[in-house]
């Protein structure tokens, strides 16, 4: 795994806390009431990786484990994703609540730009009261058959196209440089939410496509956006990943659009928003990725 810088120690507590609780343990629901139904998201951080597969001729078993202060990160990543990045990028039209959850050690995973925890191998971790599933896992780690490095996962992040069921969304702690982990978290929900309000019909038409925001503009002005990806200590005005003006804000907004059109507005509009997801429209469970037919993973 890449070295955390010496400012993420700070949450070095939350780590210990979390290290001494059940392996299948909580942080307890954190909510801020918007003025529309919050969307209801499960953070899954699995802390052990322990997988055996065939490589051809090859047995291999790898094996990877976040450290404390590497689990610390991921939960605070998480919190602060929640809490503060949605409610800035959706211009405080949804405030989500969120809970974490250590489930311990995946052991199953399915073929797929590598290998991936998909919904069908962590099924009995899933929970049906929430919108939105986020899991956050090592990829990296150990062939200890044949004593080698080995990373089990080339993407960075995967969302599943789930139409109008539970979203599902899958991460690498050590897939990207730990001041852009946000981004994409920003990147694989931002799928999500266009995914699910796309097969709702609630959302105007056409669906943003997320990795081309060079083919999108500010609504109503048609500026165009700054094609770069800021960190969290080189915020960037109007970028891709900016907390208040840019790409990524705009569709999180309702306030993008093509640039041959840009007086008519796309992305998660108000309305769209106050529709609800899967659970907070009013259902009282979502259906589960597990159960869902067959679909390809995005990232």
């Amino acid at each position: 795994m890449r070295p955390i810088r010496f400012f993420w120690l700070l949450t070095l507590v939350i780590g210990l806390l979390a290290a001494a609780m059940p392996a299948y343990n909580v942080i307890p629901v954190a909510s801020a009431q918007g003025p529309t139904p919050p969307w209801k998201i499960l953070v899954l951080i699995y802390e052990h990786t322990d997988f055996s597969f065939f490589d051809g001729a090859l047995s291999r078993r790898v094996v990877a484990d976040l450290t404390l202060e590497e689990t610390a990160f991921a939960a605070s990543e998480a919190a602060a994703f929640v809490e503060r990045d949605i409610p800035a990028l959706d211009s405080h039209q949804m405030r989500p609540s969120f809970e974490v959850r250590y489930p311990g050690t995946l052991t199953d995973l399915d073929p797929f730009c590598g290998w991936w925890p998909a919904p069908s191998r962590i099924a009995a971790q899933l929970d049906p009261a929430f919108d939105s599933v986020i899991v956050i896992w090592d990829s990296t780690g150990t062939d200890v058959n044949l004593g080698q490095p080995y990373n089990l996962q080339n993407c960075g992040g995967l969302t599943l196209p789930n139409g109008t069921g539970q979203t599902f969304s899958t991460l690498q702690l050590d897939a990207f440089p730990v001041n852009q982990f946000r981004n994409t978290l920003k990147h694989e929900w931002g799928h999500s939410i266009l995914f699910y309000y796309e097969a709702a019909g609630t959302a105007p038409a056409p669906s943003v496509d997320n990795h081309r925001p060079d083919a999108f503009v500010h609504c109503r002005t048609g500026d165009s956006y700054v094609l770069v990806d800021e960190t969290q200590d080189a915020p960037i005005r109007n970028s891709i990943y900016n907390n208040r003006s840019g790409f990524t804000h705009d569709y999180y907004s309702g306030t993008t659009a093509v640039a041959s059109d840009s007086d008519f507005c796309l992305g998660i509009t108000r309305a769209a928003w106050a529709s609800g997801g899967p659970v907070t429209k009013g259902k009282g469970k979502a259906a589960s990725p597990a159960d869902a037919a067959l679909q390809t993973p995005i990232h």
